[in-house]
């Protein structure tokens, strides 16, 4: 059972959000990848194909993340 205390917490951690600088961001890029190359390595049967499979998959990775990004942004942009 929540209580009050536990509600004002987890109210001010989506109220007061974190801010990212570029730097940190960019750290996003080989996080992706290294999952991507795990993600492949082990669904993969041919490890003859793991870098092609597992470059297009983090470009689906970083594009989709982009695309929720840009999604968002739009989001806040017309309704606040």
């Amino acid at each position: 059972m929540l209580m009050l205390s536990d509600i004002w917490i987890l109210s001010t951690i989506f109220l007061t959000p974190i801010s990212f600088d570029s730097g940190r961001l960019w750290m996003l890029l080989p996080l992706t990848l290294a999952v991507a190359i795990v993600y492949k390595t082990l669904k993969l049967d041919n490890l003859k194909a793991l870098p092609v499979a597992a470059f297009l998959l983090w470009i689906t990775i970083v594009g989709g993340m982009i695309g929720v990004a840009i999604g968002l942004y739009l989001i806040i942009w017309i309704f606040i």
